[in-house]
């Protein structure tokens, strides 16, 4: 938090035009050690995701999720198209996002994956894309997700999926413990999040979460710990004061002197904002389970650090307008 904050003063004062001429620069170093975590990183539950230096965990693919950001604003921003874009037009953004894409999904990792796809789709939309190239995007995606399920998605991805669309299946299912493993986390963070009902059972007297019976609470299912101990008032204080961060990142990009600076807040508050609605869709079970941190809340270094840097840009781009 502490280097988080420096940075994010740091680049506040450093204006987003320099951003711009840095833009590749950091999209192909963070590629780079994106695809070196791949090859050489720790692997910790069938993933490798974790550089480990000193002690301390470094997660590239968060890194990159600003890289590739700031490189396809700085594509926009350079595009001299007088019209809205059509899918032919956008080849050169979709191969920037597309590769880190891949590789992350590969390690895998399928939140992050999915956040990258998500962020980049926004910004193509916030420049403007032609009704016909929408529809046709549309039907193209329509027509991959079933080739996806079949080739690409993982078997312990699916059993996430399947335990959000009927969990009954799989927690009947003891005779094969790693698909009824995948329904716990879902299933006892639903009951740690009714359990808080209005005004929560207060800070630490969590019964759900703080007797374990929810695992891995320090990480993407923070909420639960937070709806459980503080109640459906405290979230609706969390999310309100997500909502106020939110539209002031948008108020920034409606409002930057620069295209650059636009598109580059744009992108940090769609991030901000499909991080925190895929989160608290899974801890509800509005969502399959994916596997992405809550901004602010969720345990991570990277995480943290990487909104920060995302917030001090944005920062810098309302002092220049």
């Amino acid at each position: 938090m502490i280097v988080g904050t420096v940075l994010a003063v740091v680049l506040s004062q450093i204006d987003h035009i320099i951003h711009e001429k840095l833009a590749w620069i950091a999209y192909v170093v963070c590629l780079g050690a994106l695809i070196a975590v791949s090859l050489w990183g720790e692997e910790r539950n069938n993933s490798r995701r974790w550089f480990v230096l000193a002690g301390v965990g470094l997660q590239p693919s968060e890194f990159v999720k600003l890289s590739t950001i700031m490189v396809v604003a700085r594509f926009f921003s350079q595009a001299r198209v007088s019209e809205r874009y059509t899918l032919r037009q956008l080849w050169q953004p979709g191969l920037l996002i597309g590769i880190p894409f891949l590789v992350i999904l590969k390690q895998p990792d399928l939140g992050t994956a999915l956040l990258v796809g998500f962020v980049g789709v926004s910004m193509a939309l916030y420049e403007g894309l032609q009704t016909r190239s929408l529809l046709l995007a549309l039907g193209i995606i329509l027509f991959v997700i079933p080739l996806s399920w079949k080739y690409v998605i993982l078997p312990g991805q699916k059993d996430r999926v399947l335990a959000w669309l009927n969990p009954q299946v799989l927690k009947m299912d003891k005779r094969n413990p790693r698909r009824y493993d995948r329904t716990i986390q879902p299933r006892m963070a639903k009951w740690a999040v009714g359990s808080g009902r209005f005004f929560g059972k207060g800070s630490r007297r969590g019964t759900q979460t703080r007797l374990k019976y929810l695992p891995e609470i320090h990480n993407d299912f923070s909420l639960a710990v937070y709806a459980e101990e503080h109640g459906f008032a405290g979230c609706t204080l969390l999310l309100g004061l997500f909502y106020i961060l939110v539209i002031w990142i948008f108020r920034v990009s409606a409002y930057a002197k620069t295209k650059f600076g636009a598109q580059l807040a744009f992108g940090v508050g769609a991030m901000v904002f499909w991080q925190v609605t895929i989160n608290v869709g899974m801890v509800t079970g509005l969502l399959p389970v994916v596997g992405l941190p809550l901004p602010f809340m969720s345990y991570g270094g990277s995480s943290l650090m990487t909104t920060m840097v995302g917030l001090g840009m944005v920062w810098n781009v309302s002092l220049q307008r």
